[in-house]
């Protein structure tokens, strides 16, 4: 797992995420740094939010897989938990397990991609920004095998 203690809004804090991608029999498999990854796997993105406040505001959480270009190679954007746990409705003290799964394309063999986080407003699609200094947050560095 990595420790991140990254916070949006003063309400939503990310304590830690896990990654773990697919080997060749399609079993998950978690990764630690650094994060060397088979291209043409499927990652899955465990993220661990607790909620410092109850808040009304209902946010989507957007994980994206890019290249070191800036060309975003896929993206899920989501309410929390597959839309089953909505940050309107969060209590202070909450914890919340949020997943994510994204395919990494099979012809980037030997390059570098980031993980990256995004939160925004559902409503106004404004976005948050991470420690109130930047709204995409890179939440890890894959080595593609």
């Amino acid at each position: 797992a990595i420790d991140v203690g990254v916070t949006y809004a003063g309400t939503m804090h990310l304590s830690k995420v896990e990654i773990a991608a697919t080997d060749e029999q399609g079993f998950y498999v978690p990764v630690d740094e650094p994060f060397n990854v088979r291209a043409g796997s499927r990652v899955r993105i465990s993220l661990f939010w607790e909620s410092f406040t109850d808040d009304d505001t209902q946010r989507t959480v957007s994980v994206r897989l890019s290249a070191f270009d800036g060309f975003m190679l896929a993206q899920q954007d989501q309410i929390p938990a597959e839309g089953m746990r909505p940050t309107a409705f969060w209590k202070e003290g909450e914890q919340v397990r949020d997943i994510y799964y994204l395919d990494i394309p099979a012809d980037r063999t030997g390059q570098d991609v980031t993980i990256d986080l995004l939160v925004y407003d559902t409503v106004s699609q404004q976005p948050y920004f991470a420690n109130f200094t930047d709204s995409i947050y890179q939440l890890a560095r894959l080595q593609l095998d």
